[in-house]
């Protein structure tokens, strides 16, 4: 088997082509059985061990590409849109921290922002102070 005395239901190749097994591939692996008594008993051909193995091994690559995949990129229309006029309440909140309204400030887009700064209450370019001269 893989040399270890870890059970075989924990061996990553037996775990492997029970999943073939599961999922209906079993052609894929030809006198399946055989191979898995053989891992079950510790008589399997190391050969055939290690040709599995690498087999094993280039479908969890194969699978975790995929789900990386599937994170990265999100259909169409879900992305987050930017609410400008959600940041606007923000920066025009009196009880939001400075350092939050300088946030949604830069969050802007920056043509939004420039309008923005420019027409700011002389409150908020006090508020701001060194920020705005920065």
């Amino acid at each position: 088997m893989n040399g270890s005395d870890a059970p075989y239901w924990e061996d990553p190749v037996f775990r492997y082509l029970s999943r073939l097994q599961r999922d209906g591939r079993e052609e894929t692996v030809p006198d399946m059985d055989e191979v898995l008594q053989g891992l079950i008993d510790g008589t399997l051909d190391e050969d055939r061990y290690a040709e599995l193995a690498a087999e094993a091994s280039a479908e969890r690559k194969q699978m975790k590409v995929e789900r990386k995949k599937k994170l990265r990129i999100p259909p169409d229309g879900t992305r987050a849109q930017l609410n400008t006029a959600e940041l606007k309440k923000r920066i025009y909140n009196q009880l939001v921290s400075k350092e939050n309204v300088i946030k949604a400030i830069e969050a802007l887009p920056p043509f939004g922002r420039e309008a923005l700064l420019e027409g700011l209450s002389p409150g908020l370019k006090r508020k701001l102070g060194k920020y705005l001269t920065s």
